[in-house]
């Protein structure tokens, strides 16, 4: 469990200095008002082969108050994440490994205090490639 609701604001010291006369302001606090987020987390692997297949399945709980949605940051919803996988070892000292992630994060919101009503939605797809060598 993440404790979000802990940090309400983001404080950022400092001013921000304006042009000519205009001086420079206070820039304000980012008000937050998150809830607490809960991940959960399933993983296999099936090693039968001599490349094994690896599964990963990741939810995690919305955290954004519906109120206080900023999509800028990222899209206010539940997100859940898949993986695929695999890995080889190609000689004695060196391995080989792959996988590919799927992430979606959807959500549609009613206007809020500072959100703006609609659907808002992020996706996400990445290869990832390692290898290991041991010495």
């Amino acid at each position: 469990m993440a404790k979000y609701s802990q940090d309400q604001r983001i404080t950022i010291s400092g001013a921000l200095t304006l042009p000519g006369p205009l001086g420079s302001k206070p820039i304000p606090a980012i008000q937050q008002s998150n809830n607490d987020q809960y991940t959960y987390r399933i993983g296999a692997e099936y090693s039968g082969w001599s490349w094994p297949v690896r599964f990963g399945f990741i939810y995690q709980s919305i955290m954004e108050n519906s109120d206080f949605v900023n999509p800028a940051t990222f899209a206010p919803g539940n997100n859940m994440s898949v993986t695929l996988g695999t890995g080889h070892k190609v000689m004695d000292a060196l391995t080989i490994d792959g996988g590919l992630a799927y992430s979606s994060d959807t959500a549609s919101i009613g206007s809020g205090v500072v959100s703006k009503a609609g659907s808002y939605s992020s996706k996400d797809l990445a290869l990832h490639l390692g290898a290991t060598y041991a010495f």
